[in-house]
């Protein structure tokens, strides 16, 4: 899901979280969004159930393992493993990092854990890198998995509570 800009031009209608069981959670509110930081704090319709939360690790560390969970194209949940490859500063220099796990369309905000099981990253978005800038793209040649670190995410959180 694209990063949700303001609570007043958005309809929470029909966006929605599935857990591992497949228990569908609706979007109730939009609590708070940050375009530049690609985040988004959603309130969902439980209906009494207490979810527990994924601890968030730290920080993040290149050559980490990561693990992820996705459900590409409406298809059966689909695992892999990864690393942490690279630190970057994306546009307006936040900070931004490009793991070798795979994911597809609809992954977006799906979050990326640890060996322990802590988030370590969220899904954001790919990038991929021609051989030219110009025009004529020229041959693929690296597609980078860019995800947001937990320590944005901490910063984040932290700013809103």
């Amino acid at each position: 899901m694209d990063v949700i800009e303001s609570m007043e031009n958005v309809e929470t209608f029909g966006i929605f979280a599935v857990n591992h069981e497949g228990t569908v959670y609706v979007v109730t509110e939009v609590l708070s969004a940050s375009k530049a930081n690609d985040l988004t704090i959603l309130k969902l319709e439980t209906h009494g159930e207490k979810l527990k939360a994924l601890t968030l690790a730290e920080t993040e560390l290149v050559g980490e393992d990561v693990y992820m969970m996705e459900h590409p194209f409406c298809n059966a949940f689909l695992t892999d493993k990864g690393v942490v490859s690279i630190k970057f500063e994306g546009s307006k220099k936040i900070p931004r990092i490009s793991i070798t796990t795979e994911f597809g369309t609809g992954a977006s905000g799906e979050p990326v854990v640890n060996d322990s099981g802590q988030v370590v990253v969220l899904v954001s978005s790919t990038r991929a890198l021609y051989t030219s800038n110009s025009k004529q793209k020229g041959d693929l040649q690296l597609t980078l998995n860019v995800v947001i670190p937990v320590s944005q995410l901490n910063k984040y959180v932290k700013q809103k509570i």
